[in-house]
């Protein structure tokens, strides 16, 4: 393993104790937002994006649909973008569509139509 590859996977598990300790701290939002904050947006090995894009739908699918806005509105503006990434990510895996549709919805709410216009135009992705 490359020690660009190690530090992704350190990152990775750094990203994991995160969203796990804010999960068990029964604050869902913070599990969210620790996901969108050690997004892989740098690396090229596709494991590791998969398996942080796991992750992220683990906080993500965490949230009932009832609090869906609730916890977009906690985001900031990056983690928004970052979210919206994951959104179109998991629509194009078909992973629990329904669920990110009403993602979706939420963070258009939150960050506007800027915020589809930065993921797309992003050339960096999760």
């Amino acid at each position: 393993m490359a020690d660009g590859e190690a530090d992704w996977q350190a990152t990775l598990a750094e990203a994991k104790g995160a969203v796990d300790a804010e999960m068990q701290a029964g604050n869902i939002a913070g599990a969210v937002a620790a996901a969108m904050d050690y997004a892989p947006l740098h690396s090229k090995d596709e494991d590791v994006k998969a398996q942080h894009a796991q992750l992220v739908y683990k906080a993500m699918g965490a949230v009932p649909d009832a609090k869906i806005s609730t916890v977009a509105k906690t985001l900031s503006t990056p983690q928004c973008d970052m979210a919206m990434k994951y959104v179109y990510r998991a629509m194009a895996e078909t992973h629990e569509c329904s669920s990110m549709l009403k993602w979706h919805a939420a963070l258009l709410k939150q960050g506007g139509l800027g915020s589809i216009s930065r993921v797309v135009a992003s050339r960096k992705t999760v």
